[in-house]
Parts: C-alpha cells; sequence; structure tokens
C-alpha cells in the first residue's frame, strides 16, 4: 500500500552509502531472525559469531545469539546451534582490572582469533553480528578500533557484518544508527523499537 512504499522508500535512504533494500517484519527478534537467514542464505555459510553481553531477542535463534544474562535462555536449552559467542571489549569489568576504552588492552582480536582456531573456520562463518553499543547487557560503548576491527575482520574472510540497531538505532545515540559514530558500513542492520514507536 502508498504508506509502506513510502516507508520503503525513506528506509532505504536512511543508512549512508545507500540505497539500501529493507525488509519488513513484526519485531525486533523477527527482524534479527531474517537477518541470520539471509546472511546463511548470501554466504551459502551456517555459522555466526555473537557476542558475550549482548540481547538480540527471545525467539529460539535469537536467544542462542544472546548472551546478556543466563534468565534469557537459561531454562530453554537446547538452542539452534552453530552459534559461537566472542569477548566484547568491555574497558571497565575487563580482566587485568578496568582502563581506559582509548588506550583499550582487551584481548577480543586475540579471543577472536582463538575462536578461529580452536572451535570454527572463518570460511564458515556466515555473519558476525554486533550491537553497535551493547543495550541489556550494561549499556557498552566499544573502544573506538572495535568496529573497524570487525569491519576489517569480516572483508578479509567473506563473513558479513550484522549490526543489530534494534536498541541503539534511530536516533538514540545521536545518530540515526549507532553504528555511524565509526564510520563503519554493515552488510545488514536491523531495527525495531524506535522505528516502529
Amino acid at each position: 500500500h502508498e504508506a509502506g512504499l513510502r516507508l520503503y522508500d525513506r528506509l532505504a535512504h536512511l543508512l549512508p552509502g545507500g540505497p539500501w533494500s529493507a525488509f519488513l517484519s513484526n519485531s525486533g527478534a523477527e527482524a534479527v531472525e531474517a537477518a541470520v537467514k539471509l546472511a546463511r542464505v548470501a554466504t551459502g555459510r551456517p555459522a555466526v559469531i555473537a557476542f558475550r553481553y549482548s540481547f538480540h531477542g527471545r525467539t529460539a535463534q535469537t536467544m542462542a545469539l544472546t548472551a546478556a544474562k543466563d534468565v534469557y535462555r537459561g531454562a530453554f536449552e537446547p538452542l539452534p546451534g552453530s552459534i559461537y559467542h566472542a569477548a566484547y571489549p568491555y574497558c571497565y569489568r575487563a580482566p587485568g582490572g578496568p582502563h581506559d576504552p582509548a588506550d583499550c588492552t582487551c584481548d577480543w582480536e586475540a579471543q577472536l582469533d582463538l575462536l578461529f582456531h580452536q572451535l570454527v573456520f572463518p570460511d564458515n562463518i556466515a555473519a558476525i553480528i554486533v550491537e553497535p553499543v551493547i543495550g541489556e547487557g550494561g549499556y557498552l560503548v566499544p573502544p573506538d578500533g572495535f568496529h573497524a576491527g570487525l569491519r576489517a575482520l569480516c572483508d578479509e574472510h567473506g563473513i558479513l557484518l550484522i549490526c543489530d540497531e534494534v536498541q541503539s538505532g534511530i536516533g538514540r545515540t545521536g545518530r540515526m544508527f549507532a553504528v555511524e559514530h565509526w564510520d563503519v558500513r554493515p552488510d545488514i542492520v536491523t531495527s525495531a523499537k524506535g522505528l516502529g514507536s
């Protein structure tokens, strides 16, 4: 219908580097599910990497991606497989003690490299999904090099970068989408809550 067509047109130009294509669904969890399915179909690969402290939803697939708190997934095992959780750079609760994010000493890159060497080949990864600013897991803003590092890693291995902007997008951080603070272009963006008002 006409209002839907106008919305598609506006959505196609919200992020820099467009025009983008849009797919409308009923909820944030459904948007994340669609993003994961799209990444798997587009790459022909099965696995997805998510991050500790993340929240992606309450459906079975999105609970498998979620690692914010055990209450979201603990009573619902077994959950869908081929999901791996990587370390998120949490500078204020780092194992070696808190430090300034400008001088981040978190070893998230080394931990991700270890995941590739111990658990899953990078060429089996369809996507890395990340909340540009972690919401449910503690409102965590990553150090400046994090998103650019993810983008470079994804480009190196043919992995798609999904930015889950359900909680951080639609102006909540001062930009339309939080990832814009780091001038990083994701392959797929999910949005919900703020978009639907």
